[in-house]
């Protein structure tokens, strides 16, 4: 087995997959807060305990990988690995997309996770493509051709967004995120509610369709530089904001995941 972790700002996701190259489906996943400060043991007792949870040994796990924005932690899930998986865990750093034509100034500043994603995609749907990831932040990146990356734009999350408002205003409540029946809100609770839905869903399809017309014609074709790029969503939150989509995206829950077993599979060649 293969094990692919996914570490961001909130939350440490983790994911089981078969040791044969080109078999993207999750076996197993798994969550996790991502912590302020741990120590090895703590991280290393926290992870076994949810392959423990899937009924998974770690003498099964027999290569694994992860990608990080949080600096922190690396060294700590590179020490866990060898102390108690007794196998050396890849780490994804910029050197792995080394094929790709990349449009950004500083290309240290590109998180990991955004290239892992355009990797999935693109592999999974062909170029050119806009992937769309709903997590701590919203990320939209675009791949115009099969490896050329162009750039993207980072939004705050839904969660953050829906925090900020709560927090910065005495008498408005916190509300749990729900499907709006309409777009008006009869309520304090509601009106919330279906502004956070209608300010990401709006904002989103925009984004979408001023990017669609700003650098791609209406030309067709699989990995046609100028056609219609294909959109790819992930994150726990995708469905909920994209379900009234004009034209319905691709949804692939566990994308990161998939690109990091993908880059586990060219390693392990």
């Amino acid at each position: 087995m293969y094990l692919t972790l996914d570490i961001g700002n909130s939350n440490i996701v983790g994911g089981i997959f078969s040791h044969k190259a080109g078999d993207y489906n999750v076996m197993h996943s798994f969550r996790l807060n991502t912590p302020s400060a741990t120590t090895t043991d703590e991280l290393a007792l926290s992870i076994k305990s949810m392959l423990d949870h899937k009924r998974i040994e770690i003498n099964d796990i027999k290569s694994a990988i992860f990608s990080s924005v949080v600096p922190s932690l690396n060294h700590n899930i590179t020490k866990l690995m060898q102390l108690y998986f007794n196998i050396k865990i890849e780490i994804v750093t910029h050197k792995h997309f080394s094929t790709f034509i990349i449009h950004y100034k500083e290309l240290e500043d590109l998180g990991l996770d955004r290239l892992v994603n355009i990797k999935a995609a693109n592999t999974l749907f062909g170029s050119p493509c806009i992937v769309i990831d709903f997590g701590t932040a919203v990320t939209i990146d675009v791949l115009k051709q099969e490896t050329e990356f162009i750039g993207g734009l980072i939004l705050p999350g839904i969660a953050i967004s829906l925090d900020a408002l709560t927090k910065q205003t005495s008498q408005l409540p916190k509300v749990e995120l729900k499907y709006p029946r309409k777009i008006l809100g009869t309520s304090t609770k509601k009106g919330i509610q279906n502004g956070i839905y209608f300010l990401y869903k709006t904002a989103i399809e925009t984004i979408i369709t001023d990017i669609e017309r700003n650098y791609f014609s209406a030309a067709t074709g699989k990995n046609n530089p100028n056609s219609p790029p294909t959109v790819i969503v992930t994150g726990g939150l995708a469905p909920f904001i994209t379900r009234q989509f004009t034209t319905p995206p691709k949804e692939v829950p566990f994308l990161t995941l998939i690109g990091l077993k993908m880059l586990l599979d060219d390693i392990n060649k």
